[in-house]
């Protein structure tokens, strides 16, 4: 399976998204060999006040997802050394998420990483420079998520319940033009469906039950 691994940010902002009745948290596992680093459930458990009502389902899982590894301090330790204008006190979770990856692709578990991530100024920095150096990730955005989930669930989760968690986990995004994006990721999604619609069914296909 691909290994997906999400960043706090992301997590908080898809807690409350269901395919159909299937929560993210199940539909994430069904799809990808989830894993974050100890820093992140650290971060979750200082921000539980952003996902109200899924503190004890939310907590639960990155407890089941983390993953420390062989002297993670020295590859975290590394990334801030070599990173121009670090801080030791930013982006811990950014670092020991990266350092995670290189780790399971240096020991071979996995030949490259999803990393789902929507803090805007650690993908512009952080991101951008480990993976202009490690070639070894794919960045993706909750909204990118989102639309890949409704591809491999299709046509079992309604194009309206999908366009309505867009709109959700949109808003809590942040960053520049919000309204711009909502607009881009709609017309993404509705010309996905478009052309799902359009295609064949797969033979054989078995589904993922959601």
């Amino acid at each position: 399976m691909t290994l997906l691994i999400p960043d706090t940010s992301a997590l908080i902002n898809l807690h409350d998204v269901y395919v159909n009745r299937t929560h993210i948290t199940m539909v994430l596992k069904r799809l990808f060999d989830v894993q974050v680093s100890t820093e992140i459930v650290d971060e979750m458990r200082r921000h539980t006040d952003k996902f109200p009502g899924y503190e004890q389902v939310m907590l639960r899982y990155v407890g089941q997802i983390k993953r420390p590894f062989h002297r993670q301090q020295d590859y975290e330790k590394l990334i801030l050394d070599l990173r121009p204008s670090a801080h030791p006190d930013k982006n811990r979770g950014e670092r020991y998420n990266c350092s995670l990856a290189a780790y399971q692709v240096r020991k071979q578990a996995a030949m490259q990483a999803i990393m789902v991530i929507d803090d805007g100024s650690a993908h512009r920095g952080l991101i951008t420079w480990f993976d202009a150096r490690f070639k070894m990730m794919t960045v993706w955005s909750s909204l990118d998520m989102l639309q890949h989930i409704y591809l491999l669930s299709y046509p079992e989760w309604p194009l309206a319940q999908a366009l309505a968690y867009v709109r959700a986990v949109n808003g809590r995004c942040g960053g520049h033009d919000p309204g711009a994006r909502l607009r881009q990721a709609n017309q993404n999604l509705r010309e996905l469906d478009s052309m799902l619609c359009r295609l064949p069914q797969v033979r054989g296909r078995v589904g993922y039950g959601f």
